[in-house]
């Protein structure tokens, strides 16, 4: 680990992991995001609060989403922050963006004290599976244009994640417009050729930073659907890391998340 890496890490880990355990006192531009973001209104924000909130997108259909603003975020207008996209799991699908807060990031950030990226965790529709996902695309990325528009986001370091469901529409977002995110991380992701995401759509996806992650022991989405994605990626060149959790079951996000090395991973990428 070089001296930059140890700097990154050292810092994630006092921020992410004393919050949590409560140890402490309180030019790559995307070309789709960047050309919407262009058109969106640049409205004052500064009366919004930190922390997490829920808001709804005026979309077709419209989009239930949380958003989390570090606690320091108002107080230097020109620090560029990173954005990390939060997509849940089947459970929490539906028209009530609470219920998204119950788990994974959107979870972490509730119970943490300081967090220091942007989080966006738009709620996917109860209709949507598998199958469909891509029907939410376009409306996602209007969202994300408005929210790169209107906070201090650096376009550079905006990053994707999902968990089951939200895990494979990671896979399917990224794959859709390779030079968006700077890395992504799905976890427990199923799907494994369902809704469009061949070898050869995957194979777009090989130079971007990928860290994906499998409990071992998943009966619910089986870990070879990871491996597959995995297989199929490096066959063509890709260097994703691939994470299987001896003995871990569907549940592979809890662990994902509380590691400060995924986020400094991130932050290197």
């Amino acid at each position: 680990m070089d001296t930059i890496r140890a700097r990154i890490f050292l810092r994630l880990a006092v921020l992410i992991g004393c919050s949590i355990f409560g140890a402490c006192a309180g030019e790559n531009e995307s070309p789709p995001v960047q050309a919407a973001a262009k058109e969106a209104s640049k409205s004052s924000l500064s009366v919004l609060p930190t922390g997490q909130a829920a808001y709804t997108f005026e979309a077709d259909p419209p989009v239930e989403y949380l958003l989390y603003r570090p606690a320091h975020y108002w107080e230097d207008p020109k620090r560029k922050w990173p954005l990390i996209i939060y997509l849940h799991g089947t459970a929490d699908r539906g028209e009530d963006p609470e219920l998204v807060r119950r788990d994974g990031m959107a979870r972490l950030v509730e119970d943490m004290g300081h967090f220091p990226f942007i989080v966006l965790s738009p709620q996917i529709p109860t209709t949507l599976n598998t199958d469909n996902l891509i029907a939410v695309f376009e409306s996602y990325q209007q969202l994300l244009a408005q929210i790169v528009a209107t906070h201090t986001v650096d376009p550079d370091r905006i990053y994707l994640t999902g968990l089951s469901l939200g895990g494979y529409l990671t896979w399917v977002w990224a794959s859709l417009v390779p030079n968006q995110f700077a890395a992504i991380a799905p976890i427990c992701a199923g799907g494994a050729r369902g809704g469009g995401l061949t070898s050869e759509r995957l194979c777009l996806l090989k130079e971007l930073p990928i860290w994906t992650f499998h409990g071992e022991q998943d009966q619910v989405v089986p870990a070879v659907a990871t491996r597959e994605k995995v297989e199929a990626l490096r066959a063509c060149g890709g260097q994703v890391k691939f994470t299987l959790y001896p003995g871990v079951g569907h549940n592979a996000w809890t662990r994902t998340y509380h590691n400060p090395e995924l986020f400094a991973w991130l932050m290197l990428s």
